[in-house]
This record gives C-alpha cells, sequence and structure tokens, in this order.
C-alpha cells in the first residue's frame, strides 16, 4: 500500500490528503522542471469551512507533531486514534467513513480509536446499523466494540446524540481478542471502550479509548456532560462532576488492570490539558499506573493544540514502559475528518502480545484464499519456484535411498520438513496484496485509477525520482495520454485534480458501473458459450448482491455462537464455583480436569487394572500383541470369559486378512484427491500449515508430489515429524457464556497433514479392508449419507416398538454416536427455541421483507431440526406456533388482531407464509420414511417393526395409513407412526406400501376385527374386543377357527395362559378384565350361528402366523403334538366299533420331518387319547427360487414383465456376466402429443460369445412422464434383472456392461448415495429401486453412453453393436407408447417399490415435497375460506388454484402480504382504523367518494371519478397479446 510522502506540504483542508500529496509533487517538480514559471493550483477553492479559514491564521495546526509515519515494518501493530466530531450512522454515501477507511488502509493500521461518534445507536433509524458494520474490514478480519448512551431515554432522543466511543482491531490482531476481558464501561455511559489482547508468552495489553466530556459553557440538556450527570443523580443519587467521576472511575479501573499485570495504551479526550491538567497528573503520577505520555518519552517533543479552535493539548496517548513504541506522530489537523488531531503510534509486536503470538488464524485472516483463483495460482508458482530452487524432491529421494537409524532419518525428514514450512510461509505472505475495496472494480474506475498514477508518475518524473522514461510512456499508451511529456505542470495538475474527482465519484457510486461491467461480461460469455465463465459470473453478481443483505440479516439475528475461553469455572461436589482468570491457572484447570481426568476415564476399565495392561501396554504394540493375533497369546488363569472370547475372535479376524494388506505409502492421486474434498474454513496446524496450503497445492503436481513423497517417508520409517508431536487443545464453550470445565468442548488441533495422512491410513485404507472382509455392520463406521437426525429417529422408534410391544427396554447412548434428541425434537423445545427468536427480532429492528426472509431462513432451520421424530399430536403442534407467531406477525407487517390461521397459511393462498409445523412435521416426516423405508438401515429396519406392530395393533388392514384415522386410533399406541397416519388422514393423503407382510392365510378369510365391525359391533365394543384379540394372539378368522374352517377352535374361548406363546408374530402385553371375555364369547357365538361359519373357509395360500400344535400324517394315519418340550406322537386306535372320528392314543416322544404334514384339529377323549375332528392340507409357499423369472414375478407389481423375452432358459446369462461378454441396452421414449402422461422403455440384454438375447419393453403412467424418466425406467428393469440372477446365484461374480443414450441418466446413477435418496429429487421412486436392489448386486457393472438415433445418420451395418441394440430398443420403446391406451390402470406402482404415497388419486413420483405443501396448505385455505363466509365450498373448488399459486409465489413479499390485506380485509383502510382511538376521529368513510364506508372491498368497486379513470388507464396499459384477449378481458375488467 502506498504511505504518506514525507516531503509534503502540511495538511490544510479537511479533505485532502491526496490533493496535498499532488501539491507537494508539483512544487517539487516546478523547482526542477525546465519551466518554473508555471503557476500552482490553488488550494483555497478546495474547502471554505470556517476551520479552513480559522486555520490559515494559525498555521502550526498544519505541521504534524513527530516523526510522520512511513510504510509499516514487520513486528509492527500500528494504532490510529482521532475524535471524530461526528459521523453519520450510515454506510453508503458517507464521506467522513470513507476518508477514515481509506486513511486506515493506506496506513495499514491494525487498530483504530475513536471518541465522539454522535451516533445515537438506540434511535429506531441507527438500529440498522452497528460500528462493526460500518468499519469492515472487507477481506480482513475486524472486530469493532463500542457504542454510546444506553439508557432507555436515548430511545426519547434524535438520531444524534453528543459522546460515544468505539475501537475497532484488524486482521491479525482481530484474532488475538479476549472477548471476556473487552467491553465497555459498565455504567452504560460509554465514556470508554476498551479492547484485550493476549499472546503466548503471558502478554495482556489493553487498550483503552476514553472521552472526557467538557462542560458546557451555556445551559444544553443532550450535551455529554449533562446526560452523565443527569444519570449519576437520578440512577446513582449522586451529586458529583461527571469529569471528576470520569477521572475517579478511570484511575480506579485502571489500576486494577495494571495489578492484575496488563500492559495499558490510554487514548483520551481528557478536555483538559494533558501534562497539567488533573487527569493527566492522575494517570502519570498514580504509582500503581506509572503511565507516560507517549509523544513526550518517544520524540521528546511536548504536543501542542490538538484542537482546531484550542491553543492547548488536550488529546494525547499514555502507555506503560512495558509498552514499546517506536513511532507515534499527531498528524496535522485536516488529515483526519475531525476537528482534532488523528495520533498514529507504533507498537512493537513483542511488546505488546509476544513472540509468535497467534498460532492458529482464522479464516477471514488468512492471506491465502483458494476461492480466489489467482491468489491459489500465485501461491503454487512461488512455491514450486522455491521447491525446485531448494531441490526438495531430490533431497526426499536422498532420504530414502541413504536410509539409516531412525534418528538419523528423522532429523534429515525435519530439517528439511522446516524448509518446507518456511518456504509455504514465504508463498502465502506474498500470493496476493489485501486490497480494501473501497472502489468497485469496473473498467471505466480502473481507467480513471490508472490515469491518476500516470499523472503522478510525470510528476515524480519531471520531480527527479523518476529515471526511467521508457516505462513511462508505455504506462501513458496503456491509459491513452497522448505526448505526456509535452504537458504542462499546469495541464498535468488540472488532470490530476480532474482524475481525483473521478475517483471519488466511482466511490460513491461504482457500484452501479460494476453491475453494468458484470452484466456486460455475463453476455459477452454467454455469446461465445462459455458455460464456466458465465457460472463463475453468475456466482459473483449473486455474491455481490447478497453480501450486505446477509451482513445486515446476520448482524440483527445471527446466532451466537460459543468462543474460546480465557477463564474457567470449577464446582465443587458441594456445588460451589471456583473461578480461575489468569493464564497459568487456566491451563493447571484444564490440565487436571480435562488431561488427567476426562481422557483417562478408559484407565478405570478392568482390562486397565490388572495384568493385562502390563502385557500389552497403552497402545498394545507389545510382543503379547503379536502373539494375540498369531492366537498364541497364554491367558491369565484368572482372565474373565468374555475378554479371551475377544482374544480368540480377533485371531479368527486376523486369519482373513493378509498381511501387509494395507499400504504405507501415499500416492500423489490420493494426496491430491484427499485434499480437494476439505473445507477450507477448517482450523488446525500449530505451525500455521492451514487447510489452505495443502487444498491450494492438491492443484500442482510438484506440490503434492512433495507433500505426499515427505509424509509416505514419515509413515514408512514409523516416525513422526517433530512438528506432528505438538498440538493445540482448544477449549470451546457449547453453550455461550457458560464455562464450566464441565461443560466445555475440548478439541485437539493437530498439524493439517498429519490429520489427513491419518484419515488417507486409517479412514479410508484399513475401513476398506473391514468392508472387504465383512468385519464389522455397515451401520457402525459409515457416515457417508447419514444425516444428524438420524439418531433421533432411531431412538424415538425405539421407544415405540417399546411402548408397543409393552415391553420394559433401556438405551445405551454412546458419547461417539449420534446426537441425543433430548432437547431437540420435543414441542416445548421448539416452542423455547421460537420464543427465544421472537424476542431478538422484536429488538432488531428489521424491515417486513427482510424479516420474512429471515423467517425461512434463520428461524425455521433451528425450529424443524428433529421435527421430523416428533409425536406430539397435530392440535397440539398448531397450538404450539400461536405464542411466537403472535410475536411475530406485527414484525411481518400484519396486525396482531388478524385471524390467526392467516398466519401460518402459504402465500399462495393469501397467508402471511409463516411456516405451519404440522404441515412442515408431515413433509419432515414423509421424506424420512421415504428415505429409509424398504431398506437395510437402522430406522428402516425399526420401520418396518413399528409398522408391523401397528397393523397387529388396529387389526384392521396391512395398509395402516389408508383407513380412516379418527375411528381407529383409539386402538393403537401413540408414536412415529400414529402420528404420521394423523397427518396424512387430515389432509385425505394415502400412504401405500408396496408389500403387504401380513395377509389372511386362507381362502374366504377376513380381518377378525373387520368381521366384529360387519356383526355391528359398536366402536367401543370393537375396542374392547381388540383388546381381548391382542391377548390371545389372533388377526384373522381363520385364526380362531378349526382345520375345517367352519368352527371355532376351543382354546381361544378361553383366557391364553401367561407364558403360553400362540402365534409366531409379537403381540404386545394385554391384561383384559373377566366381562372382555365374556363379550369375546359372545361375539365368536355370533360369528358362528348354530355353530358353524356362514361360509367355510378355503385352502391355505399364505403362511400362517398360527403356532398349531397338532400335526396329521395322512401317510401314516399318524398324529404328532408338537410342545415346547419336544414332540410327541400318537397312533391310530384300531376299534371294534365304528365310530364317526377316529381316535389316537399317546405313543411317545419322536423326532421326525414333519413338512408334508397337514394341519389339524383335535379333542381330547380321555387321558392320552385324543380324537381328529379335521385337518387340511398346508404347503408353505418355497423361498428358493429356482429361475430368475420366478423372482421377478414374485415381487409386487410384476406387470412390466409381461413381454419379457429371452433365448432358451436363460442360462447363458449366468456365463455371460461370469466372462464380461454380457451387454445390457436400454432406451426411453416419451411422445408428448400422443400420451402427455405416458412413457416408456425398452432394453435389451446380448451376450457376444453365446449370441443369447433378452429383451423387454412396457410403459408407464405417470404425472411426471417425460424423456429421462422413461430412460430411467430401462436401467431400472436392466438392475432388477441383474439383482434376480444374484438371488440366484449369490456369488456370482464378473461385470456386465450398461449403455444408454442419456448421459445425465448415467451421470445419476454412477453418483447415487449408497441407501438413501432423498424423495425431493426428480423421479426418486424409480432412483430409490435402482439404489435398494443396486447395492446387492454382486458383481462389476460398468456404465458407457451411445449415441442416440444413429441409425438415421450412419449405415446400420457401420454401426457399433451397443448403437444398433441402442436402436432396436428406440423403436420398441416407441411402438410401446403407440400401443399404450388410457384404459391401462392409471399411475400403477413399480415392481418392489416399497411405498408410494397418493394425492387426488395420482402417485406422486417427483418434488413430492412441494405437492404435499400446496395439498395441505390448500385444504387450510378452504377451511379458512369457508369459516370466514369469503366463498363456499363450491366456489372455492371453482378457483384456478394452481395458477393463482403459482402466481403469487412468484410475486414481491411486499405484495404478497398487501393481497392477504385485501382478501382477508384486514388492511389499513379507515373502515379498520377507525375502530383504535387514536384515528377515530378520521370517520370510517371513503375519502374520495365520501358517501360509503372505505373497506377493502370498497376499494375496488369505489366510483369516484379519479379512480375510475386511474382504472381505465392502467386497464389500457395491460399488454394483451392478441384482440380475443382484448375482447375476452378489458371489458369484464371495465366493468367492475
Amino acid at each position: 500500500m502506498a504511505t504518506l510522502n514525507r516531503r509534503t506540504k502540511p495538511f490544510s483542508s479537511q479533505f485532502q490528503t491526496h490533493l496535498q500529496r499532488d501539491l507537494g509533487l508539483i512544487e517539487d517538480a516546478r523547482r526542477t522542471c525546465p519551466n518554473p514559471g508555471e503557476s500552482l493550483p490553488s488550494v483555497d477553492d478546495q474547502d471554505q469551512s470556517d476551520m479552513a479559514s480559522y486555520m490559515s491564521a494559525n498555521q502550526e495546526l498544519l505541521n504534524p507533531i513527530g516523526i510522520r509515519p512511513g510504510r509499516k515494518g514487520e513486528g509492527i501493530f500500528r494504532l490510529m486514534y482521532e475524535n471524530l466530531n461526528g459521523l453519520p450512522a450510515r454506510i453508503s454515501g458517507n464521506p467522513k467513513l470513507t476518508k477514515i477507511m481509506g486513511n486506515i488502509d493506506e496506513l495499514e493500521v491494525d487498530l483504530f480509536g475513536f471518541n465522539e461518534h454522535k451516533i445515537n445507536f438506540l434511535h429506531k433509524d441507527n438500529k440498522r446499523v452497528s460500528l462493526g458494520q460500518m468499519f469492515n474490514g472487507g477481506e480482513v478480519l475486524s472486530r469493532a466494540i463500542g457504542g454510546n448512551f444506553k439508557h432507555p431515554i436515548a430511545q426519547t432522543m434524535g438520531k444524534r446524540m453528543e459522546g460515544g466511543t468505539g475501537i475497532v482491531a484488524y486482521g491479525d490482531l482481530a484474532s488475538m481478542i479476549r472477548s471476556d476481558l473487552s467491553g465497555m464501561d459498565n455504567t452504560g455511559l460509554a465514556r470508554w471502550s476498551y479492547m484485550t489482547f493476549s499472546g503466548r508468552d503471558g502478554h495482556l495489553t489493553t487498550v483503552v479509548i476514553g472521552y472526557n466530556p467538557c462542560k458546557p459553557s451555556k445551559s444544553y440538556g443532550q450535551s455529554s456532560y449533562q446526560l452523565q450527570r443527569a444519570y449519576f443523580t437520578m440512577a446513582k443519587h449522586d451529586t458529583c462532576c461527571p469529569r471528576r467521576k470520569f477521572e475517579s472511575d478511570l484511575v480506579t479501573l485502571l489500576a486494577t488492570w495494571r495489578q492484575e499485570g496488563r500492559r495499558l495504551i490510554v487514548c483520551l479526550d481528557a478536555n483538559d490539558h494533558v501534562y497539567t491538567g488533573k487527569l493527566a497528573k492522575a494517570l502519570t503520577s498514580t504509582p500503581q499506573l506509572d503511565l507516560q505520555e507517549t509523544m513526550l518519552t518517544t520524540t521528546g517533543t511536548h504536543l501542542t493544540a490538538t484542537y482546531f479552535r484550542g491553543s492547548r493539548p488536550i488529546d494525547a496517548i499514555w502507555t506503560t514502559p512495558d509498552i514499546c513504541v517506536t513511532n507515534v506522530c499527531a498528524m496535522p489537523i485536516g488529515y483526519g475528518v475531525g476537528d482534532h488531531r488523528a495520533f498514529i503510534m507504533d507498537i512493537s509486536t513483542l511488546s505488546m502480545v509476544g513472540r509468535n503470538p497467534q498460532t492458529i488464524k482464522r479464516p477471514t485472516a488468512r492471506r491465502l484464499n483458494t476461492r480466489i483463483p489467482r491468489c491459489a495460482e500465485t501461491y503454487n508458482r512461488i512455491l514450486e519456484n522455491q521447491v525446485r530452487h531448494h531441490r526438495i524432491i531430490d533431497r526426499l529421494n536422498k532420504v530414502h535411498q541413504q536410509g539409516g537409524t531412525p534418528e538419523t532419518i528423522q532429523k534429515k525428514l525435519d530439517s528439511i520438513d522446516n524448509t518446507v514450512a518456511q518456504l509455504m510461509h514465504h508463498a502465502e505472505k506474498h500470493c496476493r496484496k489485501l486490497k480494501s475495496g473501497r472502489i468497485p472494480f469496473s473498467p471505466e474506475a480502473a481507467m480513471w485509477i490508472k490515469r491518476t498514477l500516470c499523472y503522478r508518475a510525470l510528476l515524480r518524473y519531471w520531480a527527479g525520482k523518476i529515471k526511467n522514461k521508457g516505462n513511462l510512456k508505455r504506462q501513458a499508451r496503456r491509459c491513452h495520454i497522448n505526448n505526456p511529456f509535452s504537458l504542462s505542470l499546469q495541464t498535468i495538475a488540472d488532470r490530476l485534480a480532474q482524475c481525483r474527482a473521478r475517483c471519488q465519484y466511482f466511490t460513491s457510486h461504482g457500484h452501479r458501473h460494476r453491475k453494468k461491467h458484470l452484466t456486460s461480461r455475463l453476455q459477452a460469455a454467454q455469446d461465445r458459450h462459455d458455460e464456466a465463465g458465465e457460472k463463475r459470473i453468475l456466482q459473483i453478481m449473486k455474491g455481490e448482491k447478497d453480501r450486505a443483505f446477509w451482513r445486515k440479516l446476520n448482524w440483527a439475528l445471527g446466532q451466537r455462537r460459543g468462543s474460546s475461553v480465557s477463564s474457567v469455572q470449577i464446582a465443587s461436589p458441594e456445588g460451589d464455583i471456583t473461578d480461575y482468570n489468569t493464564q497459568e491457572e487456566v491451563q493447571d484447570a484444564i490440565w487436571e480436569k480435562i488431561h488427567r481426568e476426562r481422557y483417562h476415564l478408559a484407565e478405570e476399565a478392568p482390562i486397565c487394572q490388572g495384568r493385562l495392561r502390563g502385557d500389552f501396554g497403552y497402545n498394545a504394540s507389545t510382543a503379547n500383541g503379536d502373539a494375540v493375533l498369531n492366537g498364541t497369546y497364554l491367558a491369565p488363569a484368572d482372565i474373565h470369559p468374555g475378554t479371551q472370547s475377544i482374544f480368540h475372535s480377533i485371531a479368527a479376524l486376523r486369519k482373513h486378512i493378509p498381511p501387509n494388506s494395507v499400504k504405507q505409502i501415499i500416492t500423489r492421486e490420493e494426496w491430491q484427491w484427499a485434499w480437494k474434498h476439505k473445507q477450507e474454513n477448517t482450523s488446525s496446524s500449530q505451525s500455521g500449515l492451514h487447510f489452505g496450503h495443502y487444498i491450494a497445492g492438491a492443484d500442482s503436481d510438484i506440490l503434492s508430489d512433495v507433500h505426499a513423497l515427505k509424509t509416505s517417508l514419515a509413515l514408512h520409517y514409523g516416525i513422526a515429524l517433530t512438528r506432528w508431536k505438538s498440538g493445540l487443545c482448544v477449549m470451546l464453550e457449547k453453550q455461550p457464556g457458560v464455562r464450566l470445565i464441565s461443560k466445555l468442548r475440548a478439541i485437539l488441533l493437530m498439524e493439517a497433514d498429519f490429520n489427513a495422512a491419518n484419515k488417507i491410513l486409517f479412514g479410508n485404507r484399513m475401513l476398506n479392508q473391514i468392508r472387504q472382509y465383512s468385519l464389522m455392520p455397515e451401520e457402525i463406521f459409515s457416515e457417508r449419507q447419514r444425516m444428524a437426525d438420524d439418531g433421533i429417529m432411531a431412538k424415538v422408534l425405539f421407544y415405540d416398538i417399546s411402548r408397543q410391544l409393552r415391553a420394559p427396554a433401556a438405551l445405551a447412548i454412546t458419547l461417539g454416536g449420534q446426537t441425543s434428541p433430548s432437547g431437540h425434537h420435543t414441542l416445548s423445545s421448539a416452542l423455547r427455541k421460537s420464543l427465544d427468536w421472537a424476542h431478538t427480532a422484536r429488538n432488531s429492528n428489521l424491515r417486513p421483507r427482510d424479516f420474512h426472509i429471515s423467517v425461512h431462513r434463520k428461524f425455521w432451520p433451528k425450529i424443524k431440526y428433529g421435527l421430523c421424530a416428533n409425536t406430539s399430536p397435530l392440535a397440539d403442534l398448531v397450538s404450539a406456533m400461536h405464542r411466537p407467531y403472535y410475536w411475530m406477525a406485527p414484525i411481518g407487517g400484519m396486525i396482531r388482531s388478524a385471524k390467526r390461521e392467516i398466519r401460518y397459511l402459504d402465500t399462495g393462498f393469501y397467508g402471511l407464509g409463516f411456516p405451519h409445523w404440522g404441515i412442515e412435521s408431515l413433509i419432515e416426516a414423509y421424506k424420512k420414511f421415504f428415505i429409509h423405508f424398504g431398506t437395510s438401515s437402522v430406522v428402516g429396519v425399526q420401520l418396518q417393526m413399528s409398522i408391523e406392530n401397528l397393523i397387529i395393533e388396529l387389526g384392521i388392514s396391512s395398509q395402516p395409513f389408508t383407513i380412516p384415522y379418527p375411528r381407529y386410533n383409539s386402538r393403537a399406541t401413540t408414536g412415529f407412526c400414529t402420528c404420521l397416519w394423523e397427518k396424512l388422514d387430515k389432509y385425505k393423503l394415502k400412504l401405500q406400501l408396496g408389500k403387504n407382510v401380513i395377509v389372511p392365510p386362507r381362502q374366504h378369510d377376513q380381518w377378525l376385527m373387520t368381521s366384529f365391525e360387519l356383526a355391528g359391533y359398536t366402536m367401543e365394543d370393537c375396542k374392547t374386543l381388540n383388546m381381548v384379540r391382542l391377548h390371545q394372539q389372533v388377526i384373522f378368522d381363520s385364526d380362531v377357527y378349526n382345520a375345517d374352517g367352519n368352527t371355532i377352535n376351543p382354546r381361544y374361548l378361553h383366557p391364553r395362559e401367561a407364558g403360553q406363546k400362540w402365534s409366531t408374530l409379537r403381540f404386545g402385553k394385554q391384561c383384559p378384565p373377566p366381562s372382555a371375555f365374556n363379550l369375546w364369547r359372545d361375539a365368536l357365538e355370533h360369528l358362528t350361528p348354530g355353530g358353524r361359519r356362514r361360509q367355510r373357509l378355503g385352502e391355505f395360500t399364505h403362511h400362517t402366523h398360527v403356532i398349531w400344535q397338532w400335526r396329521y400324517d395322512p401317510r401314516q394315519d399318524i398324529i404328532y403334538h408338537m410342545t415346547s418340550q419336544g414332540m410327541t406322537q400318537y397312533n391310530k386306535h384300531n376299534s371294534v366299533r365304528r365310530v364317526r372320528h377316529s381316535t389316537y392314543t399317546l405313543h411317545g416322544p419322536v423326532s421326525t420331518d414333519i413338512s408334508h404334514t397337514h394341519l389339524c384339529s383335535t379333542n381330547e377323549a380321555q387321558l392320552n387319547t385324543i380324537v381328529l375332528q379335521s385337518h387340511i392340507k398346508f404347503t408353505p409357499q418355497r423361498k428358493d427360487f429356482q429361475h430368475f423369472l420366478d423372482v421377478l414375478k414374485s415381487w409386487q407389481y410384476p406387470r412390466i414383465w409381461k413381454s419379457l423375452k429371452f433365448t432358451g432358459d436363460g442360462s447363458w446369462l449366468y456365463e455371460a456376466i461370469q466372462t464380461g461378454s454380457l451387454t445390457c441396452v436400454s432406451d426411453g421414449s416419451f411422445l408428448r402429443e400422443l400420451h402427455p402422461h405416458i412413457c416408456s422403455a425398452a432394453i435389451m440384454f446380448e451376450c457376444s460369445k453365446s449370441g443369447g438375447q433378452l429383451s423387454l419393453s412396457f410403459a408407464d403412467r405417470s404425472l411426471s412422464a417425460n424423456a429421462f424418466r422413461g430412460e430411467l425406467l430401462g436401467l431400472m428393469a436392466i438392475h432388477l434383472i441383474l439383482h434376480s440372477i444374484s438371488i440366484i446365484q449369490p456369488t456370482l461374480t464378473g461385470q456386465v456392461d450398461i449403455y444408454s443414450d442419456c448421459m445425465g441418466a448415467l451421470h445419476t446413477l454412477s453418483n447415487l448415495p449408497p441407501s438413501r435418496v432423498p424423495p425431493k429429487w426428480k423421479h426418486a421412486d424409480i432412483l430409490k429401486i435402482i439404489t435398494v436392489h443396486g447395492q446387492q448386486i454382486p458383481f462389476r457393472r460398468r456404465f458407457f453412453h451411445v449415441k442416440a438415433h444413429q441409425d438415421e445418420v450412419t449405415d446400420w451395418a457401420k454401426l457399433t453393436r451397443p448403437s444398433q441394440l441402442n436402436c432396436a430398443c428406440d423403436v420398441a420403446a416407441k411402438r410401446e407408447i403407440i400401443v399404450s391406451s388410457a384404459e391401462n390402470p392409471p399411475y400403477p406402482q413399480l415392481p418392489s417399490e416399497s411405498l408410494s404415497i397418493i394425492v387426488d388419486n395420482y402417485k406422486l413420483t417427483s418434488d413430492t415435497e412441494a405437492v404435499l405443501r400446496y395439498v395441505t396448505h390448500k385444504a387450510e385455505a378452504k377451511s379458512l375460506f369457508i369459516s370466514q363466509g369469503i366463498m363456499s365450498a363450491e366456489q372455492f373448488e371453482e378457483v384456478a388454484w394452481k395458477v393463482t399459486h403459482h402466481t403469487l409465489c412468484a410475486l414481491p413479499k411486499m405484495f404478497q402480504l398487501f393481497a392477504s390485506k385485501q382478501v382477508f380485509g384486514i388492511s389499513a383502510v379507515l373502515g379498520n382504523l377507525a375502530k383504535q382511538k387514536a384515528y377515530a376521529h378520521l370517520g370510517n368513510k371513503c375519502p374520495c367518494c365520501t358517501t360509503c364506508k372505505e373497506t377493502t372491498a370498497h376499494l375496488l368497486r369505489c366510483q369516484e371519478e379519479g379512480r375510475v379513470k386511474c382504472v381505465n388507464q392502467q386497464i389500457h396499459l395491460i399488454p394483451f397479446s392478441s384482440p380475443e384477449g382484448i375482447m375476452t378481458l378489458s371489458s369484464p375488467l371495465r366493468n367492475r
């Protein structure tokens, strides 16, 4: 950055920094140039203020005191202090702020302190801006502290209020702030602000900026002095002088800090002499302070007047002796923006914060930023040159070639590592220059800046400071300056003045030129079809547009984050809390409580207490560890059997994994892949080699080779670099402000390359071995695609299953597992968070438009976390959102008295648009259900169990989500599934499960509870009967009937004894009273009038869950009885008499195969003798399929396989897969003009060796039918067939080549997540089927793209075989659409589809979330419109709501708000305002026609002449597309 020229003339005007520099150059040029007679431009016309005229008579005010600052050197912190004499509370159009930031950038200021900014931050117009926003450092990290009078009386005052202090830190210094030791005057008077900075050597430095008010000569009630006096008098009952109070309080505070060992820098506007005044004497003479005035101590010069009307110094900086000041200067009045001198002081970094003060830099404080392309490129170029120059790769290779002892190798590697670290720091330092960005870049602005520099360079040339004339010529030519050396000094001065004026213009208005420039570059990129450039420009435009908006929004409603702690608290067992504040105390407390206690909890385990700890040590790297792996370890005799089992399992696992199967060498490609997927903002590396170094280096092969080779050598020789051996333990607050050491989060920041090496070695390679050899379940260690609330879902479903089964259960939550949901998913937690946010929003003073954006971007993400697992009833969810929305509605622009249903109605239906907790809970729950149901994930399995339990509890249908909730909900246990069922039923949505897991097993069978309802039993009786049914473990009619399917089994007429199991399913525990069994027996008798069923049950068609204890073997005429003790045999008793039923006598225990036997019913005739009543053949369905076609037909909805054809018996498919000769080709088709809701697909399999072929074509009906869906359908069919083949031969290996002419479909399949497909994806139903079945295919799949319709341009014989097959598939797919008809089943499910949601008889396949939100809000809107009398039900259905919803959602938020008020009659018309006392005097008549009451309806129909003319003019301006449109629409509009 440019620095002040020490040879310039003194400053004389308030805004003349650059001007005076230029005048100094002109004066130097005039003394040395050939034509010295030229006049200089006048200065007087630059500023005609009173201050300029006053200072013209006091020239000493225009001279600096001390040494002017030059370029800031290394190891220096620069402080700037100034009295601002007022600062407007705005960012744009603020010349004072612009000049301040220019001075800060020019002088490279690290700390800027100021007073008398005179901003009343409690005024409503000033709440939208803060000091942090005004003094934002752009690319540089900045932290600000400051304010003004904070008491409630300030709210009644104007935007401008006397006094105020502030302090801003930039860059590295901003990252060293001790937030807990920084702040403002605790009285709320803003008499001083202070920041404290800490370093590694125990340095603690506090910088204080203060303002001592002066006593006004006249009675002025709003002066800082009078405000402070009023505060002390009324609040503290203290009538002392505010000046004396300031002096005593400040000296006491500084003395306290000094006793704590802090170093002090005090910048004051004392409003008194800084050498002889009372405050100055108190500061310098107090022994505890030992402060000294810096100007006199450093330069030996006394300060003169520092105020432009004063005659004595009233501003100064005091420091303690341990602060090393290298330079201080009191700049001329006019250099800054105020009427006081500005002070600039350079301080040694060593004395302020110690050696190497900052180990971990914040991302915003780093100079290297890989998101800036040129920055990373420059860094790589510099570092590559240095690596070549120092021969780093050759030195690393030499280390490996020479070898040696580990100590020798480590010494050499450490030396190389230190060199590389220095080179990396050097490259980062020079990779870019930090720019202020005060003038937004545009070609016009850049040209004027370059011309300014060129004209100054000309002046420097004539002044003899530039010798190279050629470079100056080229610079002038590039700036379009002709004949630069023939210009006179007067011409150069005039043009330079014009350049300065243009630069000042671009400072204020550069954004419009910047936008114009980006728009032109975007158009140029589009014209040359540069997609990458177009995307980059759009990102820049969006980022620049949103940056200021989100900065304001984050400042107003940003989440308060926990910071690193510099003081901790420890609670004793008695509850007493002890504070530790000093660095030594804090470090000792952390070491004792964290490192010695928390990190050594594992030492309490029994394995660490006995002989095993001595045998294995801490890392188990001893010979005994190897013996366990080899299976030769001899365990002690007293060891626990479970531990011995672990040893045996370890040895068995070791045999499966080959030795040295994990490589220790990291290749360049692995290193680059690892770092290209890292987040640059991650903090790490005490050495300062943060993530940005390695992310940038991943784009360079040379740098990646260096890092990978250095890391590989360390791993290969089993050594750790010295830099790797130390880390930084960071203690962070989990909850802001809570510093109990037991509530802190401890994070150990290690070196970035060490972390990467561990991730590659252990996180990738070793886990790949675990996966390869199936040593652990995937759910234990797999984190990919796992969402944070999956753990909440798992816990909630665990509780649901436990309550459904009425079984006690316990859940253990590990520290390393998923987050505990307590306090997150509960309704009370959501309500508490929403009320806190609403309170914050009330004080944010946001505009309604900004507030609505923050509701959806800030408020809702906090509330909806865990909402997917919320088990509260819908009514509770709706009532819970009333309180927060009551406070939020006025901020959003709607009166509180409006109907509260309007607040959470969608804007597309004229609502306010706040999120509806019940609807959003439904959407989130369905998303979780869709993602997991039907998969093998933990949540998926739990969902399957919970739904099965729900089906058993209801006993009415295998599709529980399609039956009426109000009628049957009392039978079910409250949980996730029942809450989802309630919301689905409320909004008339049907969730169809793909496979009926529980079905009636016999012909003419039905659900028993359905039979009771059909028999006429009331719902209350059915509830009692259901309780008995669950106790008796019954589901269907056939469960209670004998084998003959006609008579009741007597055992079901009596209560089941405890411990007896009558079903293979698990039923929840029930305790029905005796009266319930009487009703049960009456109901069963009612089902069998005359002792027989009206329609006999037929044969078994499915498995039965009933445990049949009696089996009959018709071949040998033997009966078998199965009990928990075993199986006994009954032989037929040969009777002389002829009897109706055969009798059988006990023979004894037996063990035999009974799979061929019949189910039978018996009666006990006498002891050990039974009578066979009836029997029925029972043949269980076989699950071992013989052909892949049987597998396909066994899945639900096998309709698409009707046209499946293949060569022979299909056995050639297995051989083709094994040899890799199988080619699979698919193609989809969609003919919108013929069938807009039908798409089709065709596939072909062909073996290149045997010539076998398989073909299939089918059509699918869907509202989202398109060509892409057709392509996905073909790929789905291929995967289903391949999966069916793998079921027949699970160990089949090989590969399959899959071809498609759709690049998008192939890309989608190649990047599918392993198990979870979000429902918001397009065609998620197909993608989920492919995901679930594709991951179970054991052989390899390779995807290839083939061009479409090649037969149209190329001869068939010249096409490749995949191209020919693709063309054939295209013809077959089109034929399938042509032959399809509208009579096909509407929108059926796909094969093996786990679930589908039906809305208005249509299956949702794409954009499910948006459709569900539309349908549910439409139902809410209909209810609200009818209840308010706006429309009837019939009228509501006549509205084109889809078009209306789409149009309203696309309009600006404030128009949506206006439309909502108009529709519901709550806008600010006189008819409504007159009800309020403040507006009652206005009356309720329309001010235009003065005859009718002004309502929202009247506004549209008022016949006042002016309004009628206005409406007609607007109708005339409507751009109708055709004459018919004019005739159709204009007439009704005019009539209305």
